[in-house]
């Protein structure tokens, strides 16, 4: 994490089964997301690079599922992520929210 030389890699996905779509920071800066697979949003810490847990967004169907988060943001105090509910191929997407307990309490 970081810019230019401070960059640091935090966690290497499986490149045969894994995919980052989309990262969010919260409003501080102190946490930053990575949506994986469309459905998993990993968190750590933007210090340190310390893994602060794992949550299911959208519970997957199959592989892949048939539906996927877009739009993942972190409510202003950090304990909670709004995001849309999508199916995959197609329009139709509602809204979803979820209060996060992560590992390292701010």
């Amino acid at each position: 994490m970081g810019t230019g030389s401070a960059a640091r890699v935090v966690q290497t996905l499986n490149t045969e089964s894994e995919e980052a779509t989309e990262m969010a920071w919260t409003p501080d800066g102190g946490r930053v997301g990575f949506l994986v697979n469309g459905y998993q949003l990993r968190v750590f810490d933007a210090h340190t690079g310390q893994n602060l847990g794992a949550v299911s967004l959208i519970e997957p169907d199959r592989s892949p599922s048939t539906r996927v988060a877009r739009g993942v943001t972190f409510s202003n105090n950090g304990a909670a992520v709004t995001f849309d509910d999508c199916p995959r191929v197609h329009s139709g997407c509602r809204p979803g929210v979820l209060a996060l307990r992560l590992t390292k309490e701010r």
